[in-house]
Protein backbone atom coordinates (compact mmCIF):
# COMPACT_ATOMS: atom_id res chain seq x y z
CA UNK A 1 0.00 0.00 0.00
CA UNK A 2 1.45 3.59 -0.32
CA UNK A 3 1.01 4.04 3.21
CA UNK A 4 3.39 0.96 3.90
CA UNK A 5 5.92 2.57 1.18
CA UNK A 6 5.99 6.09 2.68
CA UNK A 7 6.50 4.63 6.03
CA UNK A 8 9.56 2.81 3.96
CA UNK A 9 10.82 6.45 2.63
CA UNK A 10 10.42 7.76 6.20
CA UNK A 11 12.70 5.01 7.22
CA UNK A 12 15.06 6.00 5.01
CA UNK A 13 15.12 9.64 5.60
CA UNK A 14 16.03 8.62 8.95
CA UNK A 15 18.54 5.95 8.72
CA UNK A 16 20.61 8.34 5.99
CA UNK A 17 20.45 11.27 7.63
CA UNK A 18 23.73 11.50 9.25
CA UNK A 19 25.69 8.60 6.75
CA UNK A 20 27.45 9.73 3.45
CA UNK A 21 25.47 11.34 1.21
CA UNK A 22 25.28 8.99 -1.93
CA UNK A 23 23.11 6.82 0.49
CA UNK A 24 19.88 9.53 0.42
CA UNK A 25 21.26 9.98 -3.03
CA UNK A 26 20.82 6.73 -4.44
CA UNK A 27 17.22 5.81 -3.66
CA UNK A 28 15.92 8.90 -4.69
CA UNK A 29 14.10 8.56 -8.18
CA UNK A 30 12.61 5.76 -6.78
CA UNK A 31 11.40 7.72 -3.14
CA UNK A 32 10.57 10.81 -5.07
CA UNK A 33 7.45 8.99 -6.81
CA UNK A 34 6.41 7.14 -3.65
CA UNK A 35 6.07 10.87 -2.49
CA UNK A 36 4.82 12.23 -5.33
CA UNK A 37 2.04 9.64 -5.70
CA UNK A 38 1.56 10.12 -1.87
CA UNK A 39 1.97 14.16 -2.35
CA UNK A 40 4.34 14.62 -0.03
CA UNK A 41 6.88 16.91 -1.38
CA UNK A 42 8.04 17.97 1.71
CA UNK A 43 9.52 14.08 2.68
CA UNK A 44 11.15 14.51 -1.22
CA UNK A 45 12.93 18.04 0.21
CA UNK A 46 14.04 16.47 3.13
CA UNK A 47 15.63 13.94 1.53
CA UNK A 48 17.09 15.66 -1.13
CA UNK A 49 18.34 18.04 1.36
CA UNK A 50 21.15 15.87 2.76
CA UNK A 51 21.94 14.15 -0.74
CA UNK A 52 24.71 14.44 -3.34
CA UNK A 53 27.69 12.57 -5.01
CA UNK A 54 29.68 13.74 -7.47
CA UNK A 55 29.41 10.33 -9.21
CA UNK A 56 27.35 10.17 -12.38
CA UNK A 57 24.47 8.05 -11.00
CA UNK A 58 24.13 10.03 -8.11
CA UNK A 59 23.66 13.02 -10.44
CA UNK A 60 21.15 11.27 -12.02
CA UNK A 61 19.32 10.20 -9.03
CA UNK A 62 19.62 13.62 -8.25
CA UNK A 63 18.22 15.06 -11.51
CA UNK A 64 15.43 12.69 -11.79
CA UNK A 65 14.47 13.34 -7.68
CA UNK A 66 14.24 17.41 -8.70
CA UNK A 67 11.95 16.91 -11.67
CA UNK A 68 9.74 14.56 -9.71
CA UNK A 69 9.59 17.01 -6.95
CA UNK A 70 9.01 19.88 -9.23
CA UNK A 71 5.85 17.66 -10.41
CA UNK A 72 4.74 16.70 -7.18
CA UNK A 73 4.84 20.81 -6.17
CA UNK A 74 2.56 21.10 -9.23
CA UNK A 75 5.40 22.62 -10.90
CA UNK A 76 4.60 21.45 -14.39
CA UNK A 77 6.85 23.41 -16.28
CA UNK A 78 9.33 23.52 -13.93
CA UNK A 79 9.26 19.17 -14.42
CA UNK A 80 9.40 19.44 -17.84
CA UNK A 81 12.38 21.66 -18.24
CA UNK A 82 13.96 18.73 -15.75
CA UNK A 83 12.25 15.43 -17.08
CA UNK A 84 14.54 15.46 -20.57
CA UNK A 85 17.84 16.04 -19.39
CA UNK A 86 17.19 13.38 -16.46
CA UNK A 87 16.04 11.17 -19.54
CA UNK A 88 19.08 12.03 -21.16
CA UNK A 89 21.45 11.22 -18.44
CA UNK A 90 20.05 8.30 -18.02
CA UNK A 91 19.95 7.15 -21.78
CA UNK A 92 23.77 7.86 -21.61
CA UNK A 93 24.61 5.88 -18.54
CA UNK A 94 22.39 3.13 -19.62
CA UNK A 95 19.50 2.87 -17.28
CA UNK A 96 17.07 2.04 -19.83
CA UNK A 97 14.35 1.57 -16.50
CA UNK A 98 15.26 5.24 -15.43
CA UNK A 99 15.41 6.72 -18.88
CA UNK A 100 11.91 5.53 -19.78
CA UNK A 101 10.60 7.12 -16.22
CA UNK A 102 11.98 10.22 -16.92
CA UNK A 103 10.04 10.32 -20.26
CA UNK A 104 7.17 9.03 -19.02
CA UNK A 105 7.07 12.18 -16.49
CA UNK A 106 7.76 14.24 -19.41
CA UNK A 107 5.14 13.34 -21.36
CA UNK A 108 2.66 13.43 -18.32
CA UNK A 109 3.90 17.02 -17.59
CA UNK A 110 3.57 18.22 -20.85
CA UNK A 111 -0.18 16.58 -21.07
CA UNK A 112 -0.87 17.88 -17.83
CA UNK A 113 0.13 21.46 -19.56
CA UNK A 114 -2.75 20.77 -22.24
CA UNK A 115 0.78 20.57 -25.04
CA UNK A 116 -0.60 16.94 -26.66
CA UNK A 117 1.86 17.33 -29.45
CA UNK A 118 4.84 17.85 -26.84
CA UNK A 119 3.67 15.13 -24.70
CA UNK A 120 3.88 12.38 -27.90
CA UNK A 121 7.37 12.03 -28.30
CA UNK A 122 8.35 11.55 -24.61
CA UNK A 123 5.84 9.16 -24.55
CA UNK A 124 6.26 7.11 -27.78
CA UNK A 125 9.80 7.03 -26.83
CA UNK A 126 8.77 5.39 -23.00
CA UNK A 127 6.66 2.89 -24.23
CA UNK A 128 8.90 1.78 -26.42
CA UNK A 129 11.22 0.55 -23.34
CA UNK A 130 8.86 -0.18 -21.64
CA UNK A 131 7.26 -2.68 -24.07
CA UNK A 132 11.25 -3.94 -24.41
CA UNK A 133 11.45 -4.35 -21.07
CA UNK A 134 8.33 -5.74 -20.39
CA UNK A 135 6.84 -3.56 -17.90
CA UNK A 136 3.36 -4.13 -17.91
CA UNK A 137 1.80 -1.42 -15.75
CA UNK A 138 4.89 1.80 -16.33
CA UNK A 139 3.22 0.42 -20.26
CA UNK A 140 -0.17 0.63 -19.52
CA UNK A 141 0.01 4.16 -17.37
CA UNK A 142 1.68 5.65 -20.95
CA UNK A 143 -0.51 3.98 -23.46
CA UNK A 144 -2.97 5.81 -20.94
CA UNK A 145 -1.31 9.09 -21.43
CA UNK A 146 -0.86 8.32 -25.33
CA UNK A 147 -4.81 7.70 -25.91
CA UNK A 148 -5.65 10.97 -24.06
CA UNK A 149 -3.25 12.95 -26.49
CA UNK A 150 -4.52 11.53 -29.28
CA UNK A 151 -8.18 12.61 -28.72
Amino acid sequence: SLDAALALVEEVERATRDGPACYRADPLPLVARICRAADQPELTERLLAGAGAPAARYRHCLATAHAVLAETKADLEGALGRYPAAADGWGEFGVVLEQGQALLGAGRCAARLGAATAAREPLLRARAIFAHLGAAALLAETDRLLARTSS
